[in-house]
C-alpha cells in the first residue's frame, strides 16, 4: 500500500503534500497489505452497482493509515485481514482464510519432495 506519512504520526492513503494535523510536509510511505479490523458493518441492502452483497470494514494498518475496505465475508473486530487495491477501492479477505487455503492445498506431483520408498 502506498500513502503518505508525517513525522507527527498522521498517515493516509490520500496524496497530500501537507499534514492536516500539524501542517508539516508529508513523505511517501509504503505499508504491507495487511491490516486489523477496527469496525465491521453488515449492510442490509446490496450497494448500487454491486452484483452481490458486500459489507464494509474500517481497517488500521500497523504504523499506517486507517481506511475503508469492502468484503464479502463476515469479519470481527481485531481480526487480521489482507487487502488489494483495485483502482480507488480496497477489497479485503480474511488472512486466516488465505493461510488455511495454502496449508490445505494438495502437493503437486513432481514438486521435488522426498519419496516414501
Amino acid at each position: 500500500m502506498r500513502g503518505v506519512k508525517c513525522r507527527c504520526g498522521f498517515a493516509t492513503t490520500a496524496n497530500r503534500i501537507r499534514c492536516p494535523r500539524c501542517g508539516k510536509h508529508m513523505k511517501v510511505a509504503y505499508w504491507p497489505n495487511q491490516a486489523n479490523v477496527i469496525v465491521y458493518i453488515k449492510l442490509g441492502v446490496v450497494p448500487e452497482g454491486q452484483e452481490f452483497p458486500m459489507d464494509l470494514l474500517m481497517l488500521e494498518v500497523k504504523n499506517g493509515p486507517k481506511f475503508v475496505c469492502w468484503t464479502d465475508a463476515p469479519m470481527s473486530e481485531g481480526e487480521e485481514v489482507t487487502f488489494v487495491q483495485i483502482e480507488n477501492t480496497y477489497i479485503c479477505s480474511s488472512k486466516q482464510g488465505i493461510d488455511n487455503l495454502s496449508h490445505d492445498a494438495p502437493a503437486s506431483e513432481g514438486d521435488g519432495g522426498g519419496t516414501d520408498e
